[in-house]
């Protein structure tokens, strides 16, 4: 996974964009599947025409790579600082992390990417292909074309040393503009939570707290809500996801009567981005960000380790 380039800011009302764009990474990494003495292959660390992965002595069925030479549906991608600050404007620090041994931290009046704006900000495209092992020979993985009602939950992991004025982290879903009432230059709609309004609050200061889309249990902390920009800029009575896509005619009146009267289907919607961010307009805030997960509704889950 590589976070997108953005060649714009975003403050957290919505008031200016982001062009986001990946660059397709596809390797042909396959190798030759024949064998002219019969040996078994898989687990010889090359990965053959019938093979998605091969790893050697690595291959496990608790690995990305199973014993069998499939991908493991569990996946952890480890993303290292270079991404951090060329990409997402980020920091790494090993003193603090969620998953792993460090996490991207947001650096207030650095701009590390060099994009005139001081803002964090981590893409997942489910249909990039990215390299699990970054090595000489990676093998990639995606999820392909997936609608937003797919998938079944998602959370991430932040850290603040001290209170500032309930900011943090803030998680958002595009969907792929598709030329029919897209709401964006580069997205179809845009939902977005932020963690001071997510349901049975619990956020502290100097520990992690993790924020989730779902609440599988009914009864998690920190479960996100929702809104649009586009139609409602109200923070209060927002939906859940749940919400969102338990209807095909999705109407914002029903939870702001000041906001636009709509009937989206956000569940049949394809995911252009899973992001999360802070604003451009943060000029002071301290913050990190680790652990990001997503779970897809058949069994598929990714977790990003920010290093």
């Amino acid at each position: 996974m590589t976070p997108a380039d953005s060649t714009g800011g975003e403050t957290l009302d919505g008031t200016s964009g982001s062009t986001t764009a990946t660059e397709d990474t596809t390797t042909d990494t396959t190798a030759d599947s024949s064998s002219e003495s019969g040996e078994e292959l898989c687990g010889n660390d090359v990965r053959e025409d019938d093979e998605e992965c091969d790893e050697g002595d690595r291959n496990a069925d608790d690995w990305n790579c199973m014993a069998d030479c499939t991908i493991n549906p569990l996946q952890q991608l480890v993303i290292d600082q270079d991404e951090a600050s060329d990409q997402a404007d980020a920091m790494r620090n090993s003193k603090f992390s969620f998953v792993g041994d460090g996490s991207w931290c947001n650096a207030p009046g650095q701009d590390l990417n060099r994009d005139g704006f001081d803002k964090l900000e981590i893409y997942w495209d489910p249909e990039e292909e990215v390299p699990i092992r970054d090595d000489d020979d990676p093998y990639f993985y995606n999820w392909g074309p997936t609608m937003v009602s797919e998938i079944a939950d998602a959370q991430y992991s932040t850290y603040r040393p001290a209170e500032q004025n309930g900011q943090d982290f803030y998680a958002l879903m595009y969907t792929v503009a598709d030329g029919r009432d897209d709401t964006g230059a580069f997205y179809g709609y845009r939902m977005t939570a932020v963690t001071s309004r997510a349901l049975r609050l619990d956020h502290n200061v100097e520990q992690w707290d993790t924020f989730r889309m779902s609440a599988p249990e009914g009864d998690e902390p920190n479960t996100m809500t929702f809104y649009d920009t586009e139609f409602t800029n109200s923070f209060d009575g927002q939906p859940t996801a749940a919400d969102l896509v338990g209807t095909t005619r999705f109407d914002w009146t029903d939870w702001n009567p000041a906001a636009t009267a709509t009937s989206i289907d956000y569940g049949a919607e394809m995911v252009r981005f899973v992001s999360v961010q802070t604003a451009s307009n943060w000029d002071t805030f301290e913050g990190c960000l680790d652990g990001l997960t997503i779970w897809h509704t058949d069994g598929r889950q990714l977790t990003i380790d920010l290093e």
